[in-house]
């Protein structure tokens, strides 16, 4: 029997797609020891880009960003505080911007992709990566840390 896994409908990819989050803050933590300093004040992840098909990886990021912003370890916590997360999609196969630009958050569903990448595009995203990515940043906007979720659509050449 086969079967086809969705990579945007997956909670256990979301949380594997997590670990980059995790991963980076490691070498930041590794960079500061390297450079004979435990001084982690000033650095912080300013923004994570991601390409958006239906809103797997994006979910993991948001994930992990979460994951990290909310645990016990007040290092970890403090390199995401305020980190940015773009979503970065072509003219044509922005169905995160669609969705997430809505009034109400519902889930827009575009006639067809219409783009160069037709094979990397959705024409819709999960419900979830717009529940995340609305909750990242409005605790940015309440907290005033600059949390945020930004929309980045340009063209295929662009890209």
């Amino acid at each position: 029997m086969f079967g086809i896994l969705s990579t945007y409908f997956c909670r256990l990819l979301w949380t594997g797609h997590s670990t980059v989050i995790d991963e980076i803050i490691t070498q930041l933590l590794e960079q500061s020891f390297d450079q004979a300093t435990t001084q982690t004040n000033n650095m912080k992840i300013g923004a994570v880009l991601a390409s958006v098909g239906g809103g797997g990886l994006l979910c993991g990021i948001l994930e992990g960003v979460e994951r990290n912003y909310h645990g016990s370890n007040e290092i970890r916590s403090n390199l995401v505080r305020g980190t940015k997360v773009v979503a970065c999609e072509t003219e044509g196969a922005s169905s995160f911007a669609a969705s997430f630009n809505s009034d109400d958050g519902s889930i827009v569903c575009l006639d067809g992709i219409n783009s160069i990448a037709t094979s990397l595009g959705a024409t819709s995203v999960t419900p979830a990566v717009i529940q995340r990515s609305r909750r990242h940043r409005d605790r940015g906007e309440i907290s005033s840390s600059g949390d945020d979720v930004m929309s980045f659509v340009c063209t295929d050449g662009e890209a």
